[in-house]
Parts: C-alpha cells; structure tokens; sequence
C-alpha cells in the first residue's frame, strides 16, 4: 500500500472510539495499580470519602435500666478525593505507524487485517501510554493545574501519604522510623512497619505496597537472611510473615518519596473516575497528513482514613 486514505481512516478512527470508548477507558484505567484500589465510577470533581468513626460503646447495665448516651460513639468524618479533568493530544502521522501495524500483523497469526484492523492498532498504542502516565500520576503525582506533563494531574498516594504523615493524619504510632532502605535491611524494615500493625487488622487481608527496587530488596535481603525465597505454596504471592498482608511491587513508586513502605486494606485506597459524563469523550479530528486525536476523562486518588494506613516515615 503506498498510502494511506486519511480521510476514511479518520472515519474509522472515530467510529471505533465511540464504538469501544468504555473498553478503552478501562484498559487505562482499570488494568494497572487501580486493580489494588477500591473504585467509584462517575467521580465528578470532588468526591466526599465518608467514613464512620466509632468510639468504645460497651458498659456494665445500669440497675433500673435507663439511658445514657456514650459521647462521640459515633462521629462521621470525610477526606475528599479530587476527580479532576486529564487530557491528553495527539497528533498521528498514519504513514509513520502503517509499517508497523504491518509488522505486528505478520508477527501474530493469523496476519489478517481483519483481526487488527489499523484503528484499533492506534488507539491500543494510544491506550498504552496513557495507562503508562497514569501509573505514575496515582503514585508520584503532585497537582499542578498550569502543569504539562501526567504526573500534573492529580495528587498521588505518595504526596498524600506524606502530607498525612507530617500533619498527624496518620497517627504517629502507625508510623516508624525512616530508614534508607537496602538489599542488607529491607527485611528489618518491612518487619518494623508490621509491628505498627493495629491488631485487629494483623490478621485481616492487606497490601504492602513498595517500589520495584524495594521489592527486589526484600527478596534478596529474605533469601539471605531466612535461606528461601518468601513464596506461598502457590508460588504467586509474598506475604508478610505472621500476616495476611502480600508484598505488591508498585512500578510507578520511583523517584522522590518512592522509598516508602505503606501497608493498608484495599477498601481503604480509593481510585475514583468518570468515562461516561459530559467531560468523558474521545474525539479524532483530519488536520493536513494528520488526524488529531483528543481524549478527556477525569480521575483522582485519595485513602479514606489515615488510622489504617502502616508506614514508615518520610525520607528527610
């Protein structure tokens, strides 16, 4: 083929986003760290995240009955997660990516272009790194409205994590002592977040969430320390010893603040997003030998209580 029709791929382009426009969402959306989260379809800008605080209740029965209150037995509380708008803009040269949609078809049989047909091969690359700048924005993220680049969308779970930590949102006895983390003491490490484990949460399921790096020094540190590799029977999952809490390596904890140790329960995380509102669309638009393709969804971050969040300290 010695070129392409712009015009009709543009048609065929459009056609297939809208055709498929919430199986795309999900693939950038759903199919990376947010699979740890709880998550809340239709965030709209700002999403109240209630929780319910209890206070001790119980006492001895009065004689004669009677009735008196237990004061703040019951208090509500809210953090607020942010779903704001993200957009990305792109501009497609069709000729550029012609040969190696060609390329992965004969790579992948059967090689017809009917199984991948171009738009689709498009908007899966577009799709890919999406997810990619997604990944990091929910870890590392800081909000910057006049910002450029993906990790300016929202504020992440490391900064949010941080701030709750110095402002004591996160009690201070769920939190030890700040220490680089190595291949010679991520096992000490790991061992002394677990102690500051509540202990009606020791033995409910949890996540331990730490950069790649970390988790490659757990596993060298455990092998050297202990003699094996710490795998359950079904050689898929790492657990903390004495806790159902696993191991989960997190590719987009890297860079400041990415030495950080969190343990919690996946209904405490909450990862909200919107791909059905006014906000939520997909647009491609012909522009000379290039289609423009406009996509905006909104998504945000945050944790419900900072009572159950297990951490080490921030870095210095």
């Amino acid at each position: 083929m010695a070129s392409v029709n712009i015009t009709a791929l543009n048609s065929a382009l459009g056609a297939y986003a809208r055709q498929a426009k919430v199986d795309i969402f999900n693939k950038i959306l759903r199919e990376s760290t947010a699979q740890y989260f709880t998550t809340f379809t239709g965030a709209i800008d700002e999403l109240p995240l209630a929780k319910l605080n209890t206070g001790s209740i119980l006492k001895p029965y009065a004689a004669g009955g009677g009735f008196t209150a237990t004061d703040d037995a019951l208090v509500f509380g809210a953090r607020i997660l942010n779903a704001r708008r993200i957009s990305a803009d792109i501009s497609i040269v069709p000729l550029d990516l012609y040969n190696s949609w060609l390329g992965q078809l004969a790579g992948a049989p059967p090689s017809s272009p009917f199984d991948i047909p171009f738009e689709q091969f498009i908007m899966d690359s577009i799709s890919k790194q999406a997810q990619d700048d997604l990944e990091a924005a929910v870890w590392n993220g800081i909000y910057d409205a006049a910002g450029t680049s993906a990790d300016d969308t929202m504020t992440g779970v490391l900064q949010l994590v941080k701030a709750a930590v110095t402002s004591g949102a996160i009690p201070a006895g769920n939190v030890s002592a700040y220490t680089a983390i190595t291949s010679g003491n991520a096992l000490d490490q790991i061992r002394l977040v677990r102690s500051k484990i509540a202990p009606q949460y020791r033995n409910k399921p949890m996540y331990c969430f730490l950069s790649v790096a970390n988790f490659d020094n757990y596993m060298d540190d455990y092998q050297n320390t202990v003699g094996s590799v710490v795998y359950n029977r079904d050689y898929t999952q790492v657990l903390i010893e004495g806790t159902q809490t696993q191991l989960i390596a997190i590719p987009g904890m890297v860079g400041d603040d990415s030495d950080r140790i969190l343990i919690t329960p996946k209904e405490n995380l909450v990862f909200g997003y919107d791909i059905e509102g006014a906000a939520s669309n997909i647009i491609t638009q012909e522009f000379n030998r290039t289609i423009k393709v406009m996509m905006d969804f909104r998504a945000g971050v945050n944790f419900r209580d900072g009572g159950v969040i297990f951490c080490n300290g921030n870095e210095a």
